[in-house]
């Protein structure tokens, strides 16, 4: 298939969708309905939406053509063209199949009704509306297309019909071909314009990614000392917890980050859950993670290719990610959230626990002379 071109009019481009675009859906779509899979065709749909987004929008930024919020203004103005259901279930059929699928292998289970109900993924093939199926042996259901089947229990379902993900994106490259006609017709180029910008990204060379070269000896030596200013900070705030309560029963005045209650008591919570998260950050992560820059520094550097070292899972501190990063690192609308659920309580003899642990672990594993350097008096920054 050739890539659009910048000088292209509106003629070339109603071709494009018309022909090239029209014979993607047909040879690298369309043939996945015949093997009655649950996610080739999903696979293929997003992706299409994606790139359908940034055409007729132009591209959302400098460096991306499509976006999440590119593909959902695309579901909700042009694939509700074909059903108008792609609207009002734009938000969770982009959560739980587009990122479910692409990164995770299948759809994801999303939360509603403020946690109290799960929304699942559905996958069949047959009618718009009241396909009757059998999704398991000895259980029918009567679904439709994008129309959530409620549950008798906490479990909702959203149905898919994956060869009606085919007719639709089949339906929508014509109302495209279509709309860029009537433009035509009218004397203007709004779309014209968003295609040729769109055009003139695709044509733009994306700049190689090269790995980010390890640190050198010096620079690590150097870093020792951030490293242990965090375990330093995190070690006192610790033991000065640990001398005002008896770890497991942590008081429910005792809040971080939340307002309320005595300062001293509070700036120690925020002090050991916000060093015991940098220390996490430090010891679990590897280069590659998401997240993880190229400037970051992590135990991994320390160790060499020859060491054998478990990482830490930090089971605690990785179920509460989330809270600590919107709870405490950012001023969230989440905090509302985590304060109703969780209240303001930290179990920290888990912390404490799981930070030590990893802490020795990382001394344990590291060559005798690196070691050496943690070992001098505490630094400050």
């Amino acid at each position: 298939m050739s890539l659009p071109q910048e000088t292209w009019g509106h003629a070339a481009w109603i071709r494009y969708f018309r022909e090239h675009m029209k014979r993607s859906v047909e040879t690298d779509i369309r043939p996945l309905i015949a093997t009655e899979g649950a996610f080739g065709i999903p696979r293929q749909f997003f992706p299409h939406i994606e790139y359908l987004s940034g055409l007729v929008f132009g591209p959302a930024d400098g460096q991306n053509l499509g976006t999440t919020a590119h593909a959902e203004r695309f579901l909700r103005e042009y694939m509700k063209r074909a059903d108008t259901l792609y609207e009002t279930e734009a938000s969770p059929l982009l959560a739980m199949w587009r990122h479910g699928v692409i990164h995770t292998y299948q759809p994801k289970v999303l939360e509603t009704d403020g946690g109290k109900r799960r929304l699942g993924w559905l996958s069949y093939q047959g009618e718009r509306k009241n396909q009757e199926i059998e999704p398991l042996p000895g259980t029918r259901m009567t679904v439709s297309h994008l129309t959530t089947h409620v549950g008798k229990g906490t479990l909702d379902h959203l149905p898919v019909a994956n060869n009606l993900l085919v007719e639709d994106l089949e339906h929508v490259l014509e109302t495209i071909a279509n709309d860029i006609e009537a433009e035509q017709a009218a004397g203007r180029a709004t779309h014209l314009k968003n295609m040729q910008r769109a055009a003139r990204h695709l044509a733009k060379p994306v700049p190689e990614k090269k790995p980010a070269a390890p640190p050198s000896e010096e620079d690590l030596k150097k870093a020792v000392r951030f490293i242990r200013y965090e375990w330093d900070r995190f070690s006192w705030a610790a033991h000065m917890i640990k001398k005002s309560l008896m770890v497991g029963e942590e008081p429910g005045d005792w809040e971080a980050g939340t307002g309320g209650g005595d300062d001293t008591k509070k700036s120690l919570i925020e002090i050991c859950v916000l060093h015991a998260r940098a220390l996490r950050d430090f010891l679990n992560r590897e280069r590659g993670d998401q997240g993880v820059h190229k400037t970051d520094i992590l135990a991994v550097d320390f160790i060499g290719s020859s060491d054998q070292w478990e990482k830490p899972s930090f089971d605690y501190l990785t179920d509460e990610m989330d809270r600590l990063n919107r709870a405490l690192a950012h001023l969230s609308y989440e905090r509302i959230k985590y304060l109703e659920e969780s209240g303001t309580d930290w179990k920290f003899k888990l912390i404490f626990d799981e930070v030590e642990a990893a802490w020795r672990s990382f001394l344990d594993t590291l060559s005798e002379e690196r070691r050496g350097w943690f070992a001098q008096e505490p630094f400050g920054l």
